[in-house]
C-alpha cells in the first residue's frame, strides 16, 4: 500500500514527493499508517479562510480519497487521525478489510 501512496503523490505533485515528509509509522499487510509533514494546500486554504482543518479534511481529501481507494480495491479504506497544525503531522491510516471465510463454523 505504501507504493500506492507514493505513486498517487507523484501524479498529483510530480517531483515534490520527499520520503522524509511521509514517515511510515506502521507497515503491515492489513494496515499502513503514514505521518505526513509535507506542505499542504488544504492547511493554507483553511488558514486564509478561517476554516477548521479537521472538518475540511474529513471531506477533502478524506471522502474523495476513499472513493479513489475503493476503485483500486473495494476492501481498502482511509481514516485520517491527527491533523496539522494542531498536531505535528497529519496521520493517514490505510486499512485492508480482512478476508472473511464463507464457511460456517461447526
Amino acid at each position: 500500500m505504501w507504493e500506492i501512496e507514493h505513486k498517487a503523490i507523484n501524479k498529483i505533485r510530480p517531483g515534490n514527493w520527499k520520503r522524509e515528509e511521509h514517515a511510515l509509522a506502521k507497515n503491515l499487510p492489513e494496515e499502513v499508517i503514514v505521518h505526513d509533514t509535507s506542505w499542504c494546500p488544504m492547511i493554507e486554504a483553511c488558514n486564509v479562510l478561517g476554516l477548521d482543518q479537521r472538518e475540511v479534511c474529513s471531506i477533502f481529501p478524506g471522502r474523495n480519497a476513499e472513493v479513489v481507494l475503493k476503485e483500486v480495491n473495494p476492501k481498502l479504506s482511509l481514516t485520517i487521525g491527527k491533523i496539522r497544525p494542531k498536531d505535528d503531522y497529519c496521520e493517514y491510516r490505510y486499512t485492508l478489510e480482512p478476508e472473511y471465510s464463507t464457511e460456517t463454523k461447526q
